[in-house]
């Protein structure tokens, strides 16, 4: 379901029974939660997408979650790296998180996280 609404002007799209959308979507929160460069960086680069009309994937650009992801990715691979890869960190002997045949399981203990929060000061 997409609308507008009209004091602000601002879209909104809603989807029912996602769950695979509901684990991205907390996946997302937790690694904007690490580091607050990361959180601003995505609005910034959110608000910029918006301002040049190159975040309507119905018109044929990226999605803001596109955004988002390569921002993650792109802070994973710095050097050294803002972001840990979440998924990465997962332990062995974890129970897996099966979502429409995909496995969304990610460490998602941030307060153990440890040598990662400020890792990278740059």
């Amino acid at each position: 379901v997409k609308f507008r609404d009209r004091k602000t002007n601002i879209a909104w799209d809603i989807c029912f029974n996602n769950t695979l959308a509901i684990h991205n979507t907390k996946l997302i929160a937790d690694y904007m939660s690490i580091d607050l460069r990361a959180k601003k960086l995505c609005f910034f680069i959110k608000y910029w997408a918006k301002r040049r009309n190159i975040n309507e994937p119905y018109k044929g650009t990226l999605s803001s979650y596109a955004y988002t992801v390569m921002l993650i990715h792109y802070l994973q691979r710095c050097d050294p790296p803002v972001l840990p890869c979440l998924q990465e960190l997962v332990p062995p002997d974890h129970d897996p998180v099966i979502v429409s045949n995909y496995d969304c399981s990610y460490y998602s203990d941030l307060d153990n996280l440890g040598p990662w929060i400020g890792h990278n000061s740059e």
